[in-house]
């Protein structure tokens, strides 16, 4: 992923869902992960750390996602921790 694409990829029983944006920007990939009932993201830590910050963040619903997949570079503990408590796993 570079810096100015983000990928995301929902495998459901019969279908993939997959979201490509030019910029990524938190709030999108947010809505985008709401609507489509997506059970994981792929995100960096860093874009994590920025989607937790969103000030409406707790409006969103991430009870679909299961897994946060944060391969591009070690996640703090504190991050890890702070994802989980807000209704997501990594």
């Amino acid at each position: 992923i570079f810096p100015h694409r983000a990928t995301s990829i929902t495998v459901k029983p019969y279908a993939i869902t997959t979201g490509c944006w030019d910029k990524w920007k938190a709030s999108t990939v947010m809505e985008y992960t709401s609507r489509y009932k997506m059970p994981a993201l792929n995100a960096g830590p860093s874009q994590v750390a920025l989607m937790l910050r969103v000030p409406n963040f707790d409006d969103y619903d991430f009870s679909s996602v299961r897994a946060i997949i944060a391969g591009m570079g070690p996640s703090s503990p504190g991050l890890i921790v702070e994802a989980r408590e807000r209704r997501t796993t990594v």
